[in-house]
């Protein structure tokens, strides 16, 4: 009979017979272990030789995300020569050399071969030396979050248009929730990884989000999906706190429309009213309460800059959910009714056309949000008052004018922000560009101003979109703005420097206008007493230009016949191109010529005292349709567009689109078309 014996050998010792096998595996214990934790202790030679290659890259990439590298910065850092066996210490890669200049050249309409002289390029260093990005990790305290919760049930009973049909029992049901996911999500419901889950710097903060009832501590096996968590400073203090909800938002399916209603929609709805009351409900995500059964989907594990971490589940609902916006649009359109208010997610509008009206839309409203529990900013003590000059939505409202702007603290601080003066200095990163742009854009859509005035930084923000989109350009990397580019910039700071007043334009005429366009004909039917008709071939310098172009130039033609015939009226500009509907009504478009034409367009109807509604119409009801298939109208006004493409025509076809019309070169007479 054998004797059984216990080896007393470590056993991490019985590894070294596979050691050739499997030389990995102890290696990345030594990583995980900490005792190499910093980027300095990884300078000597021996580390290599004692770690491994492997053990140092997953150092390299914990202490440079802690520094707030990004992905392809680091990429590039552990990708590097000294990783491959080349070399035994530790050196950052050299900086990639400079890309190519952009080809900026907006002036290409069709195929035609034109670049002017514009210097563009930009430097690509990489950031591995001198100053680092900041940490990510915010000081302060977390800002105070209610600790009310709705009661679902009496939410469910007020709706009456069944807008929370099916949406609100995601939260409420675990079997309603797993129908909401993809049928392949049941593959990404695995164990997460801790490593790379962990919320850092998160810890301190666990306490008083406790106490708030967001967060619940668990056993590290309880959550099914782990979100990452961190904070960010308000504008009114204190800190926010925000959940990183894209793992969960990639396992479930696309959720319900959101009902917001558009801004200019709300904006027509206040100019409207004589009277508002506002008010905002207090942390109205984290008043929707999750089911038990449901916060294990919304897990979370918090941790401290080193050593002790915990797992916690979410308890309410939180903002990086991609259902979270639809629930608490819908929850407040419960609340406030659209015929007696308007609704921005947690915003509160009860509008009338007196005083008395509108205070009782307000108290109808407060009624409901003390059946379901809701709470607000200030009790019925501090009820609101009626008011004709408020702020909301960053717009400051005058209703006894009929007439908006932006908000004076806005303005301000677009003018004085430092990224303004970067871009003004004529060299900045392209995320320092995109702020800045970004803000002029939202101002041309809140006060109906249109784009295409801005025809060379529409073209450059073009240029820009499509490196970044291929990797080319990086948002940290210094760019040149071009002079004009510059003046385009200057125009819009100083419109909204000058922050003018808006008003509705009231035109007690409507007509009809009609444009259409074909491969070699355009035409245009404005529909009044009698009708007037416009039409003519397009030169051959038109022939290769797409039909959406074509579109556009023949509703110009429109839109330059109402003018000689109707100003002052309402324009209904009718078009059978989906494309062109959109780019008119917007009021510019991603090409550089589209974008002329809509600039002498907006110069035209600004000079007639145009409003143009654009509207989409389909080709058999298209009245100008079959003047652009060779039926010739004897009162027709003929013309020919003309166009250049070519580089000698730049100026002209320029100065053209600023000063006047397109030229009508010729009278030739439209031949009908063989059958």
């Amino acid at each position: 009979m054998e004797r059984s014996t216990v080896s007393l050998v470590h056993p991490l010792r019985k590894r070294k017979r596979n050691r050739r096998r499997r030389p990995r595996q102890r290696r990345k214990g030594c990583a995980r272990s900490g005792r190499y934790s910093s980027l300095c202790d990884l300078s000597g030679s021996c580390v290599v030789e004692k770690v491994g290659v492997r053990a140092v890259k997953t150092v390299v990439r914990r202490e440079a995300k802690d520094l707030g590298w990004r992905a392809d910065e680091i990429g590039d850092l552990v990708g590097g020569p000294c990783f491959r066996g080349q070399q035994k210490h530790w050196v950052p890669k050299p900086p990639r050399p400079s890309l190519k200049p952009f080809d900026y050249d907006p002036y290409k309409l069709v195929d035609g071969p034109f670049s002017p002289d514009v210097d563009v390029s930009y430097s690509s260093e990489l950031r591995v030396d001198g100053a680092s990005p900041p940490s990510r990790k915010a000081a302060g305290v977390i800002a105070p979050i209610t600790t009310q919760r709705l009661d679902l049930d009496k939410l469910v009973s007020l709706d009456r248009e069944g807008l929370l049909t099916d949406i609100l029992d995601v939260i409420r049901d675990e079997r309603c929730f797993l129908k909401a996911l993809r049928d392949d999500a049941s593959c990404d419901l695995r164990k997460p990884s801790m490593s790379r889950s962990t919320s850092r710097h998160m810890l301190e903060h666990l306490p008083s989000l406790v106490s708030y009832g967001v967060f619940r501590e668990v056993a590290p096996s309880t959550p099914k999906v782990i979100l990452p968590a961190f904070t960010v400073t308000k504008k009114s203090g204190g800190l926010r706190l925000v959940c990183d909800g894209r793992k969960l938002n990639r396992i479930m399916r696309p959720p319900p429309k959101m009902l917001l209603p558009p801004l200019h929609d709300v904006i027509n709805r206040f100019l409207s009213s004589n009277f508002v009351i506002h008010c905002d409900a207090r942390s109205w995500f984290y008043q929707f309460p999750l089911a038990p059964s449901v916060q294990k989907y919304f897990g979370s594990r918090l941790s401290a800059a080193r050593g002790e971490h915990k797992t916690v589940t979410l308890q309410s609902m939180c903002m990086g959910w991609s259902w979270a916006p639809a629930i608490a649009q819908r929850s407040a359109m419960v609340l406030l009714p659209p015929s007696e208010g308007v609704c921005w997610v947690d915003n509160f509008f009860c509008v009338g056309n007196t005083a008395e009206e509108v205070q009782r839309n307000y108290a109808n409203f407060l009624q409901r949000c003390h059946a379901v529990g809701a709470e607000l900013h200030w009790d019925d003590e501090g009820a609101g008052k009626p008011v004709s000059t408020f702020d909301a939505l960053g717009i400051f409202f005058d209703l006894e004018e009929k007439r908006y702007r932006m908000s004076d603290d806005w303005v301000r601080k677009l003018v004085s922000c430092d990224e303004l003066k970067c871009v003004r200095s004529g060299r900045c990163t392209a995320r320092q560009w995109y702020r800045v742009f970004g803000c002029i854009v939202w101002y041309y859509f809140v006060t109906n101003a249109k784009l295409c005035y801005l025809l060379d930084a529409m073209s450059f923000l073009r240029r820009m979109a499509s490196k970044l989109g291929y990797g080319e350009l990086g948002w940290d990397v210094e760019i040149q703005v071009p002079p004009s580019v510059l003046r385009n910039v200057e125009t819009a700071i100083g419109s909204i420097a000058t922050n003018a007043w808006v008003s509705k334009p009231s035109c007690s005429r409507t007509v009809t206008a009609w444009s259409d366009a074909s491969f070699d004909q355009w035409a245009a039917v404005l529909d009044i007493d009698p009708p007037r008709l416009s039409q003519g071939l397009f030169t051959d310098m038109w022939a290769p230009a797409h039909i959406f172009i074509k579109e556009v130039g023949a509703a110009l033609e429109a839109i330059q016949l109402c003018a000689r015939h109707c100003a002052g009226s309402v324009v209904q500009l009718m078009v059978d191109n989906l494309a062109a509907v959109h780019a008119i009504r917007r009021g510019h478009s991603s090409n550089f010529a589209a974008n002329l034409l809509l600039l002498n367009m907006y110069e035209t109807a600004a000079q007639a005292g145009l409003q143009i509604e654009v509207e989409w119409v389909p080709t058999h009801l298209q009245v100008a349709d079959k003047y652009t298939r060779g039926v010739v109208h004897p009162a027709a006004e003929q013309g020919v567009y003309f166009v250049p493409r070519r580089r000698e025509c730049i100026t002209s076809f320029r100065n053209h689109a600023r000063t006047g019309r397109f030229s009508r070169v010729g009278a030739q007479p439209l031949q009908p078309c063989r059958q």
